[in-house]
Order: structure tokens, then C-alpha cells, then sequence
């Protein structure tokens, strides 16, 4: 494996699992406490119609996608906080995305290899625009628990006493789903749309098992989400497999041994 390393594409598939490591385990975190699991599965989803948009208009895929999934995250997030049926407003804004997606992309030719990488990861197809993007996203991300965390914890907490005491809750709520979009579209090339709520679920809830707060718990899952990727890298570079499998296969069974963990800790 090692002569593998002097390829630049494999260097950059390392330096990209790193950095959506860092995201994913910041944003799955946060995600994660705020019960907003189903809210960021349509957004995932709804990221089709950004990829679309980028093979029908020839233009940067991570940006279209960026645009489309952020108007996508903010539309839902509107809804749902002013519309009780949340789970409504979520299954339209998912269908209307992958629709824009679909109708696009059938009408741009040759598009299918694209589509499929996207789809279900391709990581060793990372560029270097990428790259720079996934890093000033990490960078923003950083910042953003540093400065608000404890209004972060306070919103997981208990959202009404939050805005009671003081709290934009409402700007931590719109901060919060703007960050989930913009880590999704960083991970498309890591683990694909299909597969981007495994890694950003998975990490955080074998965290949240053994940690007991929030800082613990986003260190835990970034660590745990590089193990994951680097483990699929491996593999799939190994056995030429999609790399999304098998980063996501890896957390599975990493999340089956945590819960056989936790209940035979509970019974000592």
C-alpha cells in the first residue's frame, strides 16, 4: 500500500477523509443533540438538484451544489419553524430537489459517471478546489463552536429557556442548518449524498454513548470519522470498491460493537 502514497491523488484522498473528518464530527455532533437527524437527511437529498444544475449549466459542481443546498436548508428550516407539519415540508423540499436533479441531469449527455461518483462517493477523485474549499469550511466551523458554544449547548439543551435568558435561538438555528448544508456538500466526493447521513449519524451517536459533553463528544466523532474513512480508503483502493461503502460499512460495524460495549457495561 505504501507505493500508493507517492500518487498525488491518493494524497489528496487522505487530506480530504482528514478534513470532513474534522466537519463531520463537529456538525453530526451538533446535529445530533439538536435532534435535527431527518431535518439534514432531505437536505442531503435535496443536494441532487445542485448536481444537476452543475452538469445541465457547465459550471463547478461544489458550488452549484453549495448554492442549491443552502436555498434548500434555509427553505426547510423556514417551513418547519413556521409550519407545524415538519415532516411534510421536508419529504417536498427532498422530491423537489432530486426532481431538479433527475430532469437536469437527463438532459445533459454523458452524465452518468458523474452522477454515480457523486451518488456514492469517489474519493480518490478529489481536486484540489475541493480541497481548499473543505478547508476554509473546516476553518468556519472551528470558529463558529468556539465563539457560540455555549449558546450551542445551551439551544440542545433547552431552546425556550435559551431565547428566555437572552439567546438568538433562532440565529443558532438558521447558523446551525447553513453549517449542516455546507458539510454535506464538502463530503459528496468522500461518501456521496446517498451515504452522507451515516457519517455525520454514525460517529456521533457511538460519541454520544460514552462521552458527556458536547466539546468530548465533537473530538470523539472526528476521531472516529477518520478512523472510518481511512479504513475505507484502504479498503477500497485495495479492493477496488466504491469508497462510500466502504467508509460507511466500516462505522456500521464500529456502531455494533460500541452497542455491544454499552450493554454489557450496563450489566457489569
Amino acid at each position: 500500500m505504501m507505493e500508493y502514497l507517492k500518487f498525488d491523488f491518493i494524497q489528496n484522498a487522505i487530506l480530504a477523509t482528514i478534513l470532513v473528518s474534522i466537519a463531520c464530527g463537529i456538525i453530526g455532533s451538533l446535529v445530533f443533540t439538536n435532534r435535527l437527524v431527518a431535518m439534514v437527511g432531505g437536505i442531503s437529498h435535496a443536494a441532487y438538484g445542485g448536481l444537476g444544475i452543475s452538469l445541465y449549466f457547465g459550471i463547478n459542481t461544489m458550488l452549484s451544489s453549495l448554492g442549491f443546498v443552502v436555498f434548500c436548508a434555509i427553505l426547510i428550516a423556514y417551513l418547519s419553524k413556521n409550519y407545524q407539519n415538519q415532516d411534510a415540508v421536508i419529504g417536498v423540499v427532498w422530491a423537489f430537489g432530486m426532481s431538479v436533479g433527475i430532469l437536469l441531469s437527463d438532459l445533459s449527455p454523458n452524465s452518468n459517471t458523474i452522477i454515480f461518483s457523486y451518488l456514492f462517493g469517489a474519493i480518490v477523485a478529489v481536486e484540489n478546489i475541493d480541497l481548499i474549499t473543505m478547508f476554509i469550511a473546516n476553518i468556519v466551523f472551528i470558529l463558529m463552536t468556539i465563539i457560540f458554544y455555549k449558546q450551542l449547548v445551551g439551544v440542545s439543551v433547552d431552546k425556550e429557556f435559551c431565547q428566555v435568558c437572552g439567546v438568538n435561538a433562532n440565529f443558532i438555528y438558521y447558523m446551525l442548518i447553513v453549517a449542516s448544508a455546507v458539510c454535506i456538500v464538502i463530503s459528496l466526493r468522500v461518501v456521496g449524498m446517498v451515504l452522507i447521513l451515516a457519517l455525520l449519524c454514525i460517529p456521533s451517536y457511538i460519541s454520544s454513548m460514552f462521552c458527556s459533553s458536547l466539546a468530548s463528544m465533537m473530538i470523539s466523532s472526528s476521531i472516529l470519522s477518520l478512523i472510518f474513512c481511512l479504513g475505507g480508503l484502504i479498503l477500497s483502493v485495495a479492493y477496488a470498491l466504491s469508497s462510500g461503502a466502504c467508509i460507511i460499512m466500516l462505522a456500521c460495524f464500529g456502531f455494533a460493537i460500541a452497542y455491544l460495549i454499552k450493554i454489557l457495561k450496563n450489566k457489569a
